[in-house]
């Protein structure tokens, strides 16, 4: 199955990583390793691994607990749509 970021999830993403990084590049560094694995070697393997999303036809994958990656399945991909913390507000749609 192939993975494709939104720009939208790329812009989180990004955000997310440079505020971590701020105060403690290392953990900044972590998380993204930590996104990426995920993303490569279990959501591609098992793409409804994630819990039923709060948005209508999308799941959420558990990353670290404060931070949740957003996604839809396709028949032949995978649609990433954010990144973010769990104290933000969540959209209604994507």
């Amino acid at each position: 199955m192939r993975v494709y970021w939104t720009p939208q999830a790329l812009k989180d993403a990004t955000a997310v990583f440079e505020h971590i990084a701020a105060d403690d590049p290392l953990a900044a560094q972590q998380l993204q390793k930590r996104l990426f694995e995920m993303v490569e070697t279990t959501l591609v393997v098992q793409p409804k691994i994630g819990r039923p999303g709060r948005v209508a036809n999308t799941r959420e994958l558990v990353v670290h607990h404060h931070y949740i990656l957003a996604y839809r399945v396709h028949s032949e991909r995978i649609e990433l749509l954010t990144f973010r913390h769990t104290g933000r507000l969540w959209p209604n749609n994507f």
